[in-house]
């Protein structure tokens, strides 16, 4: 009976860790939109102001595969990496690198500003 308990418990635990490391896996799959740029001086710019720069319809997609296509006003084919929390976009000859946050990726954008990109 001891060793039924012991194996058992060894069980459990073995599946709750499984299930515990699943959580923190961070995925970037589909399609962001851009919500805001922020500049080198911290000034936001987002809803109906980005519609007036004609970025309001900007946006990154993230494959399966680790393709990407982004759109800052012309759609690029590009990649990515994710490593942890990490992404680095590579699309043309621009290198991207940003972080993913829940339903967000900020991205550090080649104008040198900052966009927030939120799942669509």
């Amino acid at each position: 009976m001891k060793k039924v308990l012991v194996v058992l418990a060894a069980l459990v635990l073995s599946m709750s860790m499984m299930i515990a490391c699943g959580k923190g896996k961070v995925e970037l799959k589909g399609k962001y939109s851009l919500v805001s740029v922020t500049d080198a001086k911290g000034e936001n710019v987002e809803g109906d102001a980005l519609k007036t720069l004609g970025m309001d319809k900007a946006y990154a997609e993230f494959l399966d595969d680790g393709k990407a296509k982004i759109d800052l006003g012309q759609a690029v084919d590009g990649t990515f990496q994710l490593n942890g929390k990490k992404v680095t976009i590579t699309a043309g000859a621009d290198k991207m690198e940003g972080t993913v946050e829940e339903n967000k990726v900020v991205v550090d954008l080649p104008s040198g500003e900052k966009g927030t990109f939120q799942k669509q």
